[in-house]
């Protein structure tokens, strides 16, 4: 099971070379990191994720990166099969919400549960 604060520490010390990425199972995002290492754009996505990991809550974190754990009753926090799906689904809800304009000028991210 993979853990939220060995992540963020990766990715903020050696996120350069996306050693990051290959600890979370992105083999393929771990090897343009290495490839692009030369630039620094690595190191600044890096420091950027590893910001994202500790602010990130347990929940979200685990249904991003240890959904199979979440299943097998793994999860420290043990939530239900039925929060998993929830969560799942508010996840999957909120990825494909499109923004629409309202009547005041301000965006409002619309979707469809069901």
């Amino acid at each position: 099971m993979k853990n939220k604060i060995t992540a963020g520490l990766l990715a903020l010390f050696l996120g350069g070379i996306g050693i990051h990425r290959f600890y979370l199972g992105q083999n393929g995002l771990g090897i343009l990191c290495i490839l692009f290492s030369w630039t620094l754009i690595p190191f600044v996505l890096g420091v950027i994720d590893a910001c994202v990991f500790f602010i990130q809550s347990d929940k979200a974190f685990g249904m991003k990166y240890n959904y199979g754990a979440f299943i097998a009753g793994a999860c420290p926090n043990r939530i239900s099969i039925h929060e998993v799906t929830r969560y799942q689904h508010e996840y999957n809800a909120i990825k494909n919400a499109t923004p629409r304009r309202s009547r005041m000028g301000t965006w409002n991210y619309t979707h469809t549960l069901g």
